[in-house]
């Protein structure tokens, strides 16, 4: 019974630091365009934290538009990143 007991308190209190962390969540949205204002699909787009040990990273959909769920605090580093796709011919 009191291993019982025990296993109970430990779910309890994990599911209260889960609920805890999911309330500190915030949902950041944008669009990333190029200069003409067309979007830009499959970019990636990143944000780290103050101390750099964390990355948060999500992709833009064919609109441009993205969305991601990262912890509230303070980020030193927001980055857009994308590569052309680009056609190699290989010569022989």
């Amino acid at each position: 019974m009191k291993l019982l007991s025990i296993l109970a308190l430990f779910f309890y209190l994990n599911s209260n630091v889960y609920a805890q962390m999911q309330k500190d969540l915030v949902t950041i949205t944008g669009r990333v365009s190029d200069y003409n204002g067309n979007p830009i699909d499959n970019c990636s787009v990143m944000f780290q934290n103050s101390n750099f040990d964390v990355l948060y990273e999500t992709k833009t959909d064919e609109k441009g538009k993205y969305q991601i769920d990262i912890p509230k605090g303070k980020y030193s580093n927001i980055s857009v990143y994308y590569l052309e796709k680009t056609n190699y011919i290989e010569q022989k």
